[in-house]
């Protein structure tokens, strides 16, 4: 009778009955134990381990082979060979491996090597690779499996033991072979998962260095991943904080902006809405200007009614901090073209539209025009509820100027649009 197991998508067929023979039980136990261990880091090095324990194996190594250059490299060795003993034999005994130069082809991946069957052993003994290498560090037989196999290179895990109990057995090289499949297949997984906790520690160091304060957070408020200066902003806990991994604002306006934002950005996650975010101040306790929040998609990894999926980045600025001008923040909170985004900027500090025009030495009627797509971007009808928008963000109208009650900025020889 057997029952079936599905692991990572390969199914293992066990005999309940007890009836497998002891080759085959050996297969099962380590091909289970290599596809249990998959996504941990050193759970394929684990592995490799328990295979070279059951093959007595003293020696243990990744191993490429370059077949235009004929040569080698111990890409990682795991038992018996130091950091050192691989260098040496890159530079200097590679070139002499009588096995690997006895290749009778191109190997492909989950073919099987045997050393005794590439080389005789009362020859090998007489080598130059055997008295330099191999016997200072008791070694004498090897056995390889090839994990990956391309034009011009192929990856091998090798095995190696002494003179005792010497060459592997047909049985031992049998087990090899069936496990070679399932050994090239946790290799490839392995490689991704290596390839994806790369990008990871990466993109983390990139977002540590980063100013802004970057939350990923899921439809629950909860935070999944929070960069250096986030954590130092909720540590600081003056307008923010993290309680019981939950992100909260001491505003009330803002978070019921950030409750809005998220909700619709997980509407939108689950095809039910059209939510993009958007931007909102959350107040100081001090008289310093209001931090800058904008709430960003981003794709789900999980289900969305999996609370640990995130669903939406908050990008939290300091608007004081001179690293970030002014027309930056207007193109990333609402869209803004450059051309607007100056123009706003110029109208936030006080200028009439002609005024603008005059600084940035374009047309009247195409200050105008930009104002009506600014209006459009920013939800905003007229300029005065404009000025008061973009200094409710902490960009403040410069002295001089005054806003007219009415919603025009004017200044004291011109009035706005």
């Amino acid at each position: 009778m057997l029952g079936g197991s599905v692991r990572h998508g390969v199914v293992v067929e066990v005999d309940l009955m007890g009836q497998l023979s002891a080759d085959d039980a050996t297969v099962l136990r380590i091909a289970g134990r290599l596809y249990e261990r998959v996504e941990e880091p050193d759970g394929w090095e684990n592995s490799l381990q328990d295979l070279a324990d059951e093959l007595q194996g003293v020696g243990l190594c990744l191993h490429r082979y370059d077949l235009g250059q004929r040569c080698g490299e111990a890409v990682r060795p795991l038992r018996g060979l130091t950091a050192e003993d691989a260098r040496e034999y890159g530079e200097v005994h590679a070139a002499n491996n009588i096995w690997m130069a006895q290749l009778p082809g191109i190997p492909q991946p989950a073919d099987v090597i045997v050393s005794h069957k590439l080389y005789p052993e009362n020859e090998l003994v007489r080598h130059r690779f055997y008295h330099e290498f191999l016997e200072p560090r008791g070694l004498f037989a090897l056995v390889a499996a090839v994990l990956y196999a391309g034009p011009s290179e192929f990856t091998t895990v090798n095995i190696l033991r002494g003179p005792q109990p010497g060459r592997f057995s047909d049985t031992e090289e049998q087990l090899v072979r069936r496990l070679a499949p399932h050994l090239c297949n946790v290799h490839h997984v392995q490689w991704l998962f290596a390839g994806v906790r790369s990008k990871r520690a990466v993109l983390a160091d990139v977002l540590d260095h980063l100013p802004t304060a970057v939350f990923a957070i899921d439809p629950d408020l909860r935070v999944v991943v929070a960069n250096r200066a986030a954590e130092e902003l909720a540590e600081a806990g003056k307008c923010l904080k993290i309680s019981r991994g939950k992100l909260e604002l001491h505003d009330p306006e803002a978070r019921d902006a950030l409750r809005e934002a998220v909700g619709g950005l997980a509407a939108t996650a689950r095809g039910h809405g059209t939510g993009a975010g958007g931007s909102f101040p959350i107040s100081r306790p001090s008289l310093a200007c209001p931090y800058v929040a904008t709430a960003v998609p981003i794709r789900a990894l999980v289900p969305i009614d999996n609370t640990s999926g995130a669903c939406c980045l908050l990008l939290v600025e300091d608007p004081d901090r001179r690293d970030v001008p002014p027309e930056l923040r207007l193109m990333q909170m609402w869209g803004l073209t450059p051309a607007e985004a100056r123009a706003a900027a110029l109208l936030a500090s006080g200028l009439s539209p002609r005024e603008v025009s005059v600084q940035l030495e374009i047309g009247y009627n195409t200050v105008r025009s930009q104002l009506q797509m600014i209006f459009l971007k920013t939800d905003t009808s007229r300029q005065g509820d404009l000025v008061r928008l973009l200094t409710r963000f902490g960009m403040t109208v410069a002295d001089g100027s005054q806003i007219d009650t009415d919603g025009g900025a004017t200044c004291p020889d011109e009035s706005g649009p």
